[in-house]
């Protein structure tokens, strides 16, 4: 089995195509934030850019500073977007994207993306039912907001779950007599 730093060049992830999806979430994101009409994108922009050119470069210490500007660009569109229900979605899409774009990491070999779906699933899910729940549910924002800390609540729970089942790793067999 060869190691990620062993892989070919063509065979290692960090490919374009999650930058990209991110940039374009990102850059719809930044066109609803109530910044002028060119700031919004052009901070998605940099920090699209400046994660995915820290993350290339291999002699960078400490891969988890390369997030740093992504994350940073990600929060700021989502403090500044008005409250609503495009702005939701297109943030939930948005925090969907970066974590898709966290597993295509440049050091694994390819085909991060495909097999962090199942990892991904559970937020998606959220992301669509707080989603719904906020079409659906009109109202005070506290009935919505304590909504959506349940459903949180509920997902960090599930995640928890996963993790300490997929740790422990297959059941033993019995032995046999």
């Amino acid at each position: 089995m060869s190691t990620p730093a062993a892989a070919a060049p063509g065979l290692r992830g960090g490919g374009l195509a999650t930058a990209a999806l991110l940039g374009v979430a990102l850059g719809f994101l930044g066109l609803l934030a109530d910044v002028p009409f060119y700031l919004g994108p052009a901070v998605a922009g940099v920090g699209v850019v400046a994660s995915t050119v820290v993350r290339a470069r291999r002699s960078t210490p400490g891969g988890s500073w390369a997030l740093v500007p992504a994350l940073a660009a990600l929060a700021a569109l989502s403090a500044t977007a008005p409250v609503g229900p495009s702005t939701e979605l297109f943030s939930g899409i948005s925090g969907l994207a970066f974590l898709l774009w966290v597993a295509d990491d440049p050091g694994r070999a390819t085909g991060g993306g495909q097999r962090a779906v199942p990892m991904i699933a559970p937020a998606a899910l959220g992301v669509g039912l707080a989603w719904g729940l906020a079409l659906a549910l009109t109202g005070e924002t506290a009935n919505i907001g304590l909504t959506g800390g349940l459903l949180v609540a509920a997902l960090v729970a599930l995640a928890l779950l996963v993790s300490t089942l997929s740790a422990r790793g297959p059941a033993p067999r019995a032995a046999r007599r």
